[in-house]
């Protein structure tokens, strides 16, 4: 019989969220595969993050965001445009 279920880990032992059709003593092999805390950590480019924030370290001061709403306050172009402009180049 194979079955997926999920477990807790509670004082030493795994304790199956639902019934299991096991006689007492019954000798089973187990996969265990720990589920992370946020369900989206799984999909956190982990490599992506450490590149990003080495490169962040060797730029100087970064602006905060009301610097960069300001900087983008003067930008009167058209960013769909370019956007557009761009694909119709690929």
């Amino acid at each position: 019989m194979t079955r997926q279920t999920d477990a807790v880990y509670e004082n030493g032992l795994l304790r199956p969220l639902q019934p299991l059709p096991l006689r007492e003593s019954e000798r089973v092999h187990l996969t265990v595969t720990s589920d992370p805390l946020d369900p989206l950590d799984e999909l956190l480019d982990r490599e992506f993050s450490e590149t990003a924030a080495r490169e962040l370290a060797c730029v100087g001061q970064i602006p905060t965001l009301a610097e960069v709403q300001k900087m983008l306050a003067h930008d009167k172009s058209s960013w769909a445009d370019t956007i557009i402009a761009e694909r119709r180049d690929r």
